[in-house]
């Protein structure tokens, strides 16, 4: 029995201090229970043989020496509230029903015991142990404390974010003035150069030489077009407007203004188109094989060939490809070269190609705002193919 368990080992002291403590409650506990036995609206003394019965059980099977087993007076009157219109006065028959009464809350404890629901005692007031009330006291002190930091670590970073938010739309806003207001001048500059070799006189060195600014000039050209569409883009206001493009009259003017470009580096373009047309925005579609044709170009060694491709596949969508024959790109960043400031790995291959230049960003922005889709894939046996797919309805 968990209750003898108890006075296994113990002392006289101990004995001594548990009869002061026993005399001490049976004063306060025989006119209390019996008091709560009227309150019961059974005799007195029932109340007191109720509370003694309950003691000595307790101290047979109970396992703290800190609770004290008896009547209370919620539960008189609940007894009372819950015989008495059955008893029908009969004083003898309310005695009887409140002890079944108490009788059958016992079995329920019981049954309640063997389906392992002792954790409904968590909802029940305990005794009170000083050191452990100290404990937790202090923990939840502790915890107070490491709330309100938090919540000042988190207005602290929600701040700091503010911060960085408004210096980075102050840097955007910054760097679209700049660039916008340097398509005029380079627009003119451009201009300027394609005048002076249209002019007759012109010798061989200048030609050459006006040739290079006039290569470098388009290709300033088309990154601030791309950092104003990318801009456009990120603000919901890149809208193609689409119209009825020849694509093989779009590839050779594409193919016409990168020939110089890759005669320069001993290189050849050849186009391969069948006679198609897509419904697109020309410019926006023009700029994006720009784009991924300087990219094969820089990326491919000397003496290599850059093919463009166009044909019409078996739904009806467009499908473009510029194939080159330089290292490739590696499977792990396939993806993550259409990403702004992306830089691949260096020792994934000797040359890189990265998306600094945004040639590649606006590429994805330009094609996904056709409803289209683009990517890379392996040319074999060498090099990488850049696909771009457009929808049959343009």
């Amino acid at each position: 029995m968990p209750g003898l368990a108890l006075f296994k080992g113990a002392t006289p002291a101990l004995f001594r201090s548990e009869l002061v403590v026993a005399v001490t409650v049976f004063a306060v506990l025989v006119p209390s229970a019996m008091a709560y036995g009227d309150l019961a609206g059974v005799t007195p003394v029932a109340g007191l043989y109720v509370a003694l019965g309950a003691m000595v059980m307790y101290a047979l099977f109970g396992t703290s020496r800190q609770l004290i087993m008896g009547p209370e007076a919620t539960t008189a009157i609940m007894t009372a509230a819950a015989v008495a219109p059955l008893a029908g006065g009969d004083p003898n028959r309310y005695a009887s029903l409140a002890a079944l009464t108490a009788i059958l809350v016992g079995l329920l404890a019981l049954l309640a015991r063997a389906v392992r629901l002792g954790f409904i005692t968590d909802f029940l007031s305990k005794p009170i142990n000083r050191v452990e009330l100290l404990l937790r006291v202090r923990s939840l002190v502790r915890l107070k404390r490491l709330q309100e930091e938090l919540v000042r670590g988190v207005e602290l970073i929600r701040t700091q974010r503010d911060a960085l938010v408004a210096a980075q739309r102050r840097r955007e806003e910054l760097t679209g003035l700049i660039v916008h207001d340097l398509k005029s001048p380079l627009a003119s500059a451009i201009a300027n150069v394609r005048f002076a070799l249209g002019e007759e006189g012109v010798g061989q060195e200048v030609r050459e030489a006006l040739g290079d600014v006039l290569t470098a000039g388009m290709a300033m050209n088309r990154m601030i077009m791309n950092l104003l569409d990318i801009g456009r883009s990120e603000d919901g206001a890149l809208v193609p407007r689409p119209e009825a493009v020849a694509v093989r009259a779009l590839l050779d003017e594409v193919g016409a203004e990168a020939a110089r470009r890759a005669a320069d580096r001993g290189q050849r373009l050849v186009i391969e188109s069948e006679a198609l047309e897509v419904r697109a925005d020309r410019d926006l579609l023009r700029r994006v094989l720009e784009n991924l044709v300087d990219n094969s170009l820089r990326y491919s060694p000397e003496g290599s060939t850059v093919r463009l491709e166009a044909r019409r596949a078996d739904d009806g969508a467009a499908e473009l490809r510029v194939r080159d024959d330089g290292l490739g790109v590696p499977a792990a960043y396939r993806e993550r070269i259409f990403e702004k400031y992306v830089t691949l790995d260096p020792a994934s291959s000797a040359e890189v190609r990265s998306s600094r230049g945004l040639g590649l960003v606006f590429c994805r922005l330009a094609v996904c705002a056709h409803g289209g889709r683009i990517w890379v894939e392996d040319n074999h046996p060498r090099g990488s193919t850049f696909c771009v797919r457009l929808p049959a309805g343009g």
